[in-house]
Protein backbone atom coordinates (compact mmCIF):
# COMPACT_ATOMS: atom_id res chain seq x y z
CA UNK A 1 0.00 0.00 0.00
CA UNK A 2 3.32 2.25 -0.25
CA UNK A 3 2.23 5.73 -1.08
CA UNK A 4 -1.20 5.03 -1.64
CA UNK A 5 -4.21 6.82 -0.33
CA UNK A 6 -5.71 5.97 2.71
CA UNK A 7 -8.47 3.63 3.05
CA UNK A 8 -11.52 5.20 4.41
CA UNK A 9 -13.40 3.94 7.34
CA UNK A 10 -16.98 3.33 8.66
CA UNK A 11 -17.19 2.70 12.12
CA UNK A 12 -20.94 2.14 13.10
CA UNK A 13 -21.30 0.92 16.96
CA UNK A 14 -18.88 3.09 17.62
CA UNK A 15 -18.57 4.15 21.44
CA UNK A 16 -16.00 6.22 21.98
CA UNK A 17 -13.61 5.45 19.32
CA UNK A 18 -11.37 3.27 20.24
CA UNK A 19 -11.37 0.67 17.26
CA UNK A 20 -11.42 3.95 14.91
CA UNK A 21 -8.76 5.49 16.71
CA UNK A 22 -6.68 2.29 16.13
CA UNK A 23 -7.29 2.23 12.57
CA UNK A 24 -6.15 5.94 12.11
CA UNK A 25 -3.17 5.61 13.84
CA UNK A 26 -1.59 2.88 11.37
CA UNK A 27 1.01 3.98 9.21
CA UNK A 28 2.63 2.77 6.49
CA UNK A 29 6.17 3.03 5.78
CA UNK A 30 5.98 6.12 4.44
CA UNK A 31 4.64 7.49 7.21
CA UNK A 32 1.36 7.88 5.23
CA UNK A 33 -1.83 6.85 6.91
CA UNK A 34 -2.94 3.30 5.95
CA UNK A 35 -6.90 4.50 7.11
CA UNK A 36 -8.36 7.71 7.55
CA UNK A 37 -11.76 8.02 9.33
CA UNK A 38 -14.62 9.11 7.09
CA UNK A 39 -17.55 8.13 9.23
CA UNK A 40 -18.30 6.84 12.60
CA UNK A 41 -21.81 6.41 13.82
CA UNK A 42 -22.65 5.67 17.90
CA UNK A 43 -26.48 6.11 19.26
CA UNK A 44 -24.73 6.91 23.20
CA UNK A 45 -24.73 10.67 24.07
CA UNK A 46 -21.72 10.60 26.14
CA UNK A 47 -20.06 7.87 23.97
CA UNK A 48 -21.19 10.57 20.71
CA UNK A 49 -19.73 13.84 23.24
CA UNK A 50 -16.18 11.62 23.08
CA UNK A 51 -16.51 10.78 18.98
CA UNK A 52 -16.99 14.29 18.61
CA UNK A 53 -14.04 15.62 20.54
CA UNK A 54 -11.60 13.08 19.38
CA UNK A 55 -12.51 14.16 15.53
CA UNK A 56 -12.21 17.67 16.61
CA UNK A 57 -8.35 17.20 18.58
CA UNK A 58 -7.55 14.98 15.21
CA UNK A 59 -8.48 17.90 12.69
CA UNK A 60 -4.90 19.47 13.83
CA UNK A 61 -2.71 16.78 13.12
CA UNK A 62 0.36 17.54 15.61
CA UNK A 63 -0.53 21.14 15.66
CA UNK A 64 -3.20 21.00 18.56
CA UNK A 65 -4.17 24.49 19.37
CA UNK A 66 -3.36 25.54 23.45
CA UNK A 67 -7.10 26.28 23.66
CA UNK A 68 -8.02 22.53 23.22
CA UNK A 69 -5.70 21.89 26.50
CA UNK A 70 -7.86 24.95 28.19
CA UNK A 71 -10.57 23.08 27.09
CA UNK A 72 -9.12 19.82 28.50
CA UNK A 73 -8.25 21.81 32.16
CA UNK A 74 -11.44 22.98 32.59
CA UNK A 75 -11.09 26.91 31.87
CA UNK A 76 -13.13 27.15 28.72
CA UNK A 77 -16.45 24.87 27.50
CA UNK A 78 -16.51 22.75 24.70
CA UNK A 79 -19.20 24.95 22.53
CA UNK A 80 -16.22 27.94 23.08
CA UNK A 81 -13.42 25.71 21.93
CA UNK A 82 -15.66 24.84 18.61
CA UNK A 83 -16.56 28.34 18.24
CA UNK A 84 -13.26 29.27 18.14
CA UNK A 85 -12.40 26.82 15.27
CA UNK A 86 -15.60 26.43 13.31
CA UNK A 87 -14.04 24.37 10.54
CA UNK A 88 -12.74 21.64 12.27
CA UNK A 89 -15.79 21.56 14.15
CA UNK A 90 -18.12 20.86 11.24
CA UNK A 91 -15.86 18.66 9.84
CA UNK A 92 -15.83 17.04 13.34
CA UNK A 93 -19.79 16.96 13.14
CA UNK A 94 -19.78 15.41 9.20
CA UNK A 95 -17.63 12.41 10.64
CA UNK A 96 -19.15 11.50 14.15
CA UNK A 97 -22.27 11.24 13.71
CA UNK A 98 -25.39 10.38 16.56
CA UNK A 99 -27.39 7.78 14.82
CA UNK A 100 -29.16 4.98 16.36
CA UNK A 101 -28.99 2.16 13.62
CA UNK A 102 -32.89 0.81 12.94
CA UNK A 103 -34.19 3.77 14.14
CA UNK A 104 -32.96 6.04 11.87
CA UNK A 105 -34.26 5.15 8.09
CA UNK A 106 -31.97 3.04 6.88
CA UNK A 107 -31.92 4.71 3.37
CA UNK A 108 -30.76 8.22 5.71
CA UNK A 109 -27.82 6.20 6.95
CA UNK A 110 -26.87 4.72 3.41
CA UNK A 111 -26.74 7.90 1.74
CA UNK A 112 -24.73 9.77 4.81
CA UNK A 113 -22.22 6.50 4.11
CA UNK A 114 -21.81 7.26 0.69
CA UNK A 115 -21.77 10.77 1.02
CA UNK A 116 -18.81 10.13 3.52
CA UNK A 117 -17.30 7.70 1.18
CA UNK A 118 -17.34 10.46 -1.42
CA UNK A 119 -16.82 7.60 -4.54
CA UNK A 120 -14.37 5.62 -3.05
CA UNK A 121 -14.37 2.34 -4.26
CA UNK A 122 -12.38 0.76 -1.57
CA UNK A 123 -12.98 1.16 2.04
CA UNK A 124 -13.52 -0.77 5.50
CA UNK A 125 -16.59 -0.83 7.65
CA UNK A 126 -15.66 -1.45 11.14
CA UNK A 127 -17.77 -1.96 14.12
CA UNK A 128 -18.03 -2.91 17.59
CA UNK A 129 -21.69 -4.06 18.00
CA UNK A 130 -23.47 -4.24 21.65
CA UNK A 131 -22.68 -7.17 23.38
CA UNK A 132 -25.84 -6.86 25.82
Amino acid sequence: MAGKEPYKVIDVFAGPGGLGEGFEGLHQDSGMPSFKLALSIEKDPDAHSTLLLRSFYRQFGTDVPKEYWSYARGDISKAALFELYPQQAQAAAAEAQRIELGINPHQEVKKLINQRLDGSEKWVLVGGPPCQ
